[in-house]
């Protein structure tokens, strides 16, 4: 299983939300984009305001 794929460049983002089961809105620099969360789980322990994501 490949955990990442070499041509994908990964930007650092924060959660801001999770709006449903497979959309969060992160803030991307300065804006605010929604992004694919491909865990439709529970997960209410991990995305918590602020954290950092890839």
């Amino acid at each position: 299983m490949r955990l990442h794929d070499s041509r994908i460049k990964l930007r650092e983002a924060t959660f801001v939300t999770r709006d449903n089961r497979f959309r969060v809105t992160v803030e991307l620099g300065s804006k605010l984009v929604g992004a694919h969360l491909p865990n439709s789980g529970r997960l209410r322990e991990l995305p918590s305001p602020g954290r950092r994501l890839w």
